[in-house]
């Protein structure tokens, strides 16, 4: 379901395709309780913001992010 992730080193987003298929209501709780970190963008995009040190935590975040989505 996710067509594209970009991440940099202050955030970045994911990019669904339509009708992805993930758990709407955990991409809800994310925004919810991290609203400074999570916003959606449009149907099809959620951006994160975070400062990443390095690769590996920019990866790892990602990762967690999509494991988060039910993927």
């Amino acid at each position: 379901g996710i067509r594209k992730i970009e991440a940099g080193p202050a955030g970045g987003r994911v990019l669904f395709h339509p009708n992805p298929p993930i758990d709407p209501m955990a991409a809800i709780k994310l925004i919810q309780t991290r609203p400074g970190t999570y916003k959606l963008e449009g149907a099809d995009k959620l951006r994160f913001s975070s400062k990443f040190e390095t690769a590996e935590a920019k990866l790892a975040f990602v990762e967690n992010l999509v494991a988060a989505l039910g993927g």
